[in-house]
């Protein structure tokens, strides 16, 4: 027997074609995967700058005043730029209603910043130079309604096929903050505000340049009027994933809030760097899960096909991750100070080794949302988003910043524990799942014959 007669026409597919049912969320997920890489190397920059030019307690305020503002701004958005991804392709007035979610978002953004510049001082008097200046209020409030509506542009660019609009909003985002942060070093207060406002301005002139290209372009010809009936249809559906976003990043965005409000805003400092360092694990199961969600509520017969490779494209990264930070971390951390790689590490390996069980509740929660099943995952992702809080509260409690990992590693593995057995089933092929029950229906037709 012939090599070519052992294996079949296995031999004669190219590589292209194997890879040609991924070939949308490879690109999808490159294109995102890129855009979050340049934002967050030039955050890495941006924070080394600030610790360099700022004292540790203004890099601690500041990291808490990003977080507050990401935080918020996830909640401002409403699910909205999840829920469009998935029907803007079919709507016939896209951008009319893409101006009208942004629009909506952006407002209650303002609303939620300015109840949390005034309520935070109260439950903690490390956040209190929030409010400390009328400007410095206003500074905040902005950030979490522009943040908001850019989040959701973001999510509107990519399902309408335009990433690269998406990548340059962050690529002038990542840059553009960096001259402004060194500016208000030299001309403003170094506090923490300042390196807030420095991180507000980069994402306003981000916004302007992209608003001035999608003009220019014409791709805003059908906006008005706006459609807030259609908006109003989208609610509970809406409502429903936000819940679902609000369980997966929520917990995140606390960290560093909690890290402040429990321990210090010089222990924020240290951790807050870690984080950022372990967050870049992350990026690539957050946007192969997005795109898996899109291409998976497309064409719902080959998901398990998707699965099986955004499972390897992400475990894959996550190990190798998590290796390079345990090596690395230390020499990572030391190169903002000495006082950062004493007090964070071993963290920052704690915080690498949680991104695999990371990605496998990303995993559960796009497979949730392709079959429909988001009321299910949402229930679930409160519960655990509470359970995953309280472990690294009562960490720090327990064993300071190393407590706070370490808590925080073990509920989330008791979390992709509980996930893990729909995901592997998500993986079976169909062709073998049916096999295999016409084979049990054929031998009950034999039993019963007997």
């Amino acid at each position: 027997m012939s090599r070519r007669d052992l294996f079949g026409p296995r031999l004669t597919v190219s590589l292209p074609a194997r890879l040609a049912p991924f070939r949308w969320t490879m690109g999808a997920t490159g294109g995102l995967v890129t855009a979050s890489v340049l934002t967050s190397a030039t955050g890495f920059v941006f924070w080394w700058i600030a610790a360099r030019q700022y004292p540790p307690a203004a890099v601690g305020l500041a990291g808490a005043a990003v977080s507050a503002m990401l935080l918020l701004s996830q909640i401002s958005v409403f699910g909205l730029g999840t829920a469009l991804a998935g029907v803007l392709h079919r709507e016939p007035r896209a951008a009319s209603l893409a101006a009208t979610a942004m629009m909506a978002t952006g407002l209650v953004g303002l609303l939620l910043g300015l109840t949390f510049g005034v309520l935070a001082p109260l439950v903690s008097s490390e956040l209190r130079p929030i409010i400390v200046t009328p400007l410095a209020l206003a500074i905040f409030v902005a950030g979490v309604g522009v943040t908001a509506l850019t989040a959701v542009l973001d999510q509107v660019l990519v399902s309408m096929s335009r990433q690269l609009l998406q990548l340059a909003r962050n690529v002038i985002f990542g840059f553009g903050r960096l001259p402004i942060l060194v500016l208000a070093a030299a001309l403003i207060a170094r506090d923490g505000m300042a390196i807030y406002s420095a991180w507000f301005l980069g994402t306003v002139v981000s916004l302007g340049v992209i608003v001035a290209l999608v003009h220019n372009g014409r791709l805003t010809g059908g906006v008005r009027p706006l459609v807030w009936s259609r908006l109003r249809e989208m609610a509970s559906d809406a409502l429903a994933h936000h819940v679902v976003n609000l369980s997966r990043s929520a917990s995140v965005w606390l960290l560093p809030l909690l890290v402040t409000v429990t321990l210090s805003r010089e222990a924020n400092a240290g951790f807050y760097v870690a984080f950022l360092m372990s967050n870049l694990i992350l990026l690539v199961g957050k946007e192969a899960t997005f795109t898996l969600y899109i291409a998976g509520a497309r064409a719902p017969e080959g998901l398990w096909r998707q699965v099986r490779f955004t499972i390897g494209l992400t475990a894959g990264t996550a190990i190798l991750g998590t290796l390079a930070l345990t090596v690395a971390g230390r020499p990572l951390l030391s190169v903002f100070g000495e006082s950062y790689a004493a007090s964070a590490y071993p963290t920052v390996a704690i915080l690498a080794l949680s991104a695999l069980p990371v990605l496998v509740k990303d995993h559960w929660i796009a497979i949730h949302r392709i079959r429909g099943s988001v009321s299910k995952a949402a229930v679930v992702g409160v519960v655990t988003m509470i359970m995953e809080f309280a472990a690294a509260a009562l960490g720090a409690v327990w064993a300071g910043l190393e407590g706070f990992a370490i808590a925080r590693l073990a509920a989330l593995l008791l979390q992709a524990a509980f996930m893990a057995p729909m995901l592997v089933g998500s993986m079976a092929r169909p062709a073998e799942a049916a096999s295999a029950a016409s084979v049990g229906s054929v031998d009950r037709g034999e039993e019963d014959q007997r």
